[in-house]
C-alpha cells in the first residue's frame, strides 16, 4: 500500500568546478604575415655565419646585431672531444667588414680554447702532485 521513496539532495555546500576550453584555430592571413616579418627580422639581424665541420675542430658561429643593446655579438659553439662549448661574445664596435668580425671570432675562439687548455693542465698538474 505505501511504497518507500528514497530521495537524496544534492550536497548543500558550494562546490568548485574547473574547466579547461582550449582553442584551436587555424592560422590566420595576419598572423601569418605578422610571423613571416619576425622572421625576415631575425635573418636580417644575423650579418653572417660561419660554419667548420672540414677538419676535427668542428665550430659554428653567427654574428648579429643585438638592437637592445645597440651592439654586435658573436654566438660561437664547438665542440672538443666529446664536450660542447657554448658562449657569447662581444663584437669591437671597430669591426665592420665580415673580414674583421671573423678575425674578432677567431681570436675569442683562440681565447677560449687557451683558458680551456690552461684549466685543464693546471687540473692536471696539481692532481698529480698531491
Amino acid at each position: 500500500m505505501f511504497d518507500t521513496h528514497v530521495h537524496r539532495a544534492a550536497p548543500n555546500y558550494p562546490q568548485r568546478i574547473h574547466t579547461e576550453i582550449t582553442e584551436q584555430r587555424a592560422p590566420t592571413d595576419d598572423s601569418v604575415r605578422l610571423l613571416r616579418e619576425m622572421e625576415d627580422k631575425a635573418r636580417d639581424s644575423v650579418l653572417f655565419a660561419i660554419r667548420c665541420d672540414a677538419n676535427p675542430f668542428k665550430f659554428r658561429a653567427m654574428v648579429y646585431d643585438d638592437w637592445n643593446r645597440f651592439q654586435k655579438f658573436a654566438h660561437i659553439n664547438f665542440w672538443l672531444g666529446e664536450q660542447k662549448y657554448d658562449f657569447e661574445v662581444e663584437v669591437p664596435k671597430h669591426c665592420i667588414s665580415q673580414e674583421e668580425c671573423a678575425a674578432a671570432v677567431k681570436e675569442a675562439i683562440a681565447k677560449k680554447l687557451a683558458e680551456i687548455l690552461t684549466i685543464n693542465l693546471y687540473r692536471e698538474h696539481f692532481i698529480n702532485l698531491a
